[in-house]
């Protein structure tokens, strides 16, 4: 529920959905993040890539705001899932770190 003072009402009811989307998969049970077949065009993958695009394109106190959110959920992905495989890979390769965190090795790079 979004309340006054509440972020979210900065954004699109779109956004606060990917954003729901990505907490709900943070909020699985268990010591690790279990994703059954992981698909690039779906779930927290498909979640993640969108937050990203927005924080890319969303002016200021939208921004930070949902940054600050984003960067919370991050620090939960990365406890619960395994090291980055290619930590070296710079940002122009392909593939996000969240991207090669639930594909390693099932998807070609």
């Amino acid at each position: 529920m979004v309340g006054c003072g509440d972020p979210r009402q900065l954004w699109s009811p779109d956004i606060t959905g990917v954003l729901d989307d990505y907490e709900r998969f943070l909020k699985q049970p268990d010591r690790w993040l279990y994703v059954p077949r992981p698909d690039p065009y779906c779930g927290p993958i498909r979640a993640r890539d969108r937050l990203q695009r927005e924080l890319d394109h969303l002016p200021g106190r939208a921004r930070s705001d949902l940054h600050r959110i984003v960067r919370r959920l991050d620090a939960e992905f990365r406890r619960r899932t395994l090291p980055d495989p290619d930590p070296d890979l710079d940002e122009w390769q392909p593939g996000a770190w969240w991207q090669r965190r639930l594909l390693d090795g099932d998807q070609e790079r």
